[in-house]
């Protein structure tokens, strides 16, 4: 370059999602010297981009369900559709020449139903850069799902429930969820409990910005004494629930889980093995369940503040054919926690297979014979 007497270089791609690249750098400098922080009258920068995507995820789905309502908010559905119109066209100035407009709502669209497609979406399509995983199901969507709503505890006892149980290490937050089926089109309804050790707890909940002592005075958390989770206390846990619920399976991941899984089947329950794996039978296909039935508003949580804060905690990660499932943090690196989120889907998808499965036995079986 310094040998030539008027050298040019082009440097010419959309957003991406790793923030830590050469790519995102030059963005970074390219964003200052066009809000005049910075002067270079040798570079030449143009970025297109929406002003502002805060709840995009949101404000569509708002706009989905408004055009199916008969007496839908005509002004409220206008607004919408000038945004939806604008922010597209902010980050493709070459609209409907090079690219579009129905494919680019269309594949917002695809970011509603698919969220693992959001972060290609926001970085290819509306040049937004993001990081490699995004929060799965946002807090907007997670309350409007019969959040409002208190759980009647008294109506609930006796009624047919499955547990869905995710161990953590023993000096981490362990959990299950109870999951009761919906009866006459009425929500599911989730129970979730947390275990903890009790040791050094006011420290970790200093050092991770996270209430788990308070969450525990309020009873939303069971310590247990020492320094690591006693599984006896969960376990034990499990079967007072069973006094007054209806147990009919209990779903587990297998890792740490064989001691309690032995005792458990000793005491009579029918257990189930689901892997947090893509295949058949794995969590991938309960995590699809999950958000179908948040965004159905057919799962009442209570509003539950660990599990709360559990759902901002998740990501997702996909196989590439449509099959998503959530990620595991790395508990050494963040103080993220998602183990009532996989309890929860392991119990949804445990008691959505029990109530449609089908009767294998005939009906002269379960009904005899009638004779004139």
């Amino acid at each position: 370059m310094g040998a030539r007497r008027q050298p040019l270089t082009f440097i010419i791609t959309t957003a991406g999602f790793d923030k830590t690249s050469v790519c995102f750098n030059e963005y970074e400098y390219a964003k200052q010297i066009l809000n005049n922080l910075l002067t270079n009258d040798e570079y030449f920068c143009i970025i297109y981009e929406p002003d502002d995507i805060k709840d995009i995820w949101v404000f569509l789905s708002e706009y989905k369900e408004l055009l199916t309502l008969q007496n839908a908010d005509l002004k409220r559905l206008k607004k919408l559709e000038d945004k939806i119109n604008s922010i597209i066209f902010q980050a493709n100035p070459n609209l409907n020449i090079s690219v579009k407009d129905s494919y680019l709502k269309s594949r917002l669209q695809e970011g509603l139903d698919k969220p693992y497609q959001r972060t290609d979406i926001l970085t290819k399509n509306l040049n937004i850069w993001t990081q490699a995983s995004e929060v799965w199901i946002s807090s907007e969507r997670w309350l409007k799902s019969y959040a409002h709503q208190d759980i009647d505890m008294e109506k609930l006892k006796g009624r047919k429930a499955c547990i869905g149980l995710d161990l953590a290490t023993t000096r981490d937050i362990a959990a299950y969820s109870l999951c009761f089926d919906s009866i006459e089109d009425g929500p599911y309804i989730l129970l979730p409990r947390f275990f903890m050790p009790k040791y050094n707890i006011r420290q970790r909940s200093k050092e991770d910005k996270v209430p788990y002592e308070l969450w525990a005075q309020e009873g939303l958390i069971t310590l247990t004494d020492g320094d690591i989770i006693d599984f006896d206390i969960i376990e034990a846990s499990i079967l007072n629930d069973a006094k007054n619920y209806e147990i009919i399976e209990i779903a587990y991941d297998p890792w740490k889980a064989i001691e309690i899984v032995t005792h458990l089947e000793n005491e009579g329950f029918k257990m189930q093995q689901i892997r947090q794996s893509f295949a058949v039978g794995g969590l991938s296909e309960g995590t699809s369940l999950f958000e179908k039935t948040i965004d159905e508003k057919k799962l009442l949580h209570g509003n539950n503040k660990v599990l709360n804060w559990m759902i901002g905690c998740c990501e997702v990660k996909t196989d590439g054919k449509d099959n998503y499932l959530p990620i595991k943090p790395d508990r050494r690196k963040t103080y993220k926690r998602i183990d009532g989120v996989v309890a929860s889907i392991m119990a949804l998808h445990t008691v959505i297979k029990n109530h449609f499965e089908p009767s294998t036995q005939s009906i002269y079986e379960t009904q005899g014979l009638f004779i004139l």
